[in-house]
């Protein structure tokens, strides 16, 4: 509690009150500029006068607080609406992602199926060439070391097939990553977005409160002690 002297049209009041002394002064200004507004019309008393006053600083106070209720409604839909965008994102890169994954995981499955086509072939005529060394040995020596030295570049070839393919594995596994780290970013520009709006909420709560302190002091003026 704190001790607040205030002027009045020339005239020094004071009281005790928890609110902010700017905000009693603010509000006694605002009085002030009432009385001078309506001393110049003809009361029958000055209770007539101070009472037709209240009555209007509490309908501009009833005024202002319904506006700003308006505004705090219309910043919670923004948030609510908000959350709700950012739920349906996170769903649809969600699916995007599975779907990327799954349509990765098919091209490797494809591609593990033709490698082995391609190994069972390779085999089979790697057997065709040993079959045939070994009809043809004894007679054939200089057949069989060009026979040999095709099955080694066959055998390289193979090598070299799977290099390239675990590079395109690679690839691929990069790109997800790249997917999963463009979503975590989006995701964290609307929780910041969120958070602004709700210290943007937090403000017009303040000046609800100084409305609300003005509205008070409208009400207890009848209270004021006046000093001699």
């Amino acid at each position: 509690m704190e001790k607040i002297k205030v002027s009045i049209c020339g005239r020094e009041y004071s009281f005790v009150t928890d609110d902010a002394p700017e905000a009693i002064s603010l509000v006694a200004g605002r009085l002030e500029d009432k009385i001078n507004e309506f001393s110049t019309h003809k009361f029958r008393s000055s209770e007539e006068m101070l009472t037709l006053i209240a009555l209007n600083v509490m309908n501009e106070a009833e005024k202002d607080m319904l506006a700003v209720k308006n505004v705090i409604g219309e910043m919670h839909k923004k948030i609510t609406a908000l959350e709700e965008e950012n739920v349906t994102l996170k769903e649809q890169e969600g699916v995007l992602l599975r779907e990327s994954i799954k349509s990765a995981t098919a091209e490797l499955e494809q591609m593990a199926r033709v490698k082995d086509e391609e190994n069972e072939k390779l085999r089979s005529k790697i057997e065709g060439y040993e079959q045939s060394i070994e009809n043809q040995v004894r007679e054939r020596e200089t057949e069989l070391k060009r026979l040999s030295d095709g099955f080694d570049s066959a055998t390289k070839e193979m090598a070299d097939i799977a290099q390239v393919k675990e590079n395109e594995n690679n690839t691929l596994r990069n790109t997800l990553n790249t997917y999963e780290t463009t979503f975590d970013n989006y995701v964290k520009l609307k929780e910041e977005e969120i958070v602004r709006l709700r210290k943007q909420l937090e403000k017009t709560n303040i000046e609800r409160d100084v409305l609300k302190a003005k509205l008070a002091t409208g009400i207890d003026i009848d209270q004021l002690t006046m000093d001699v």
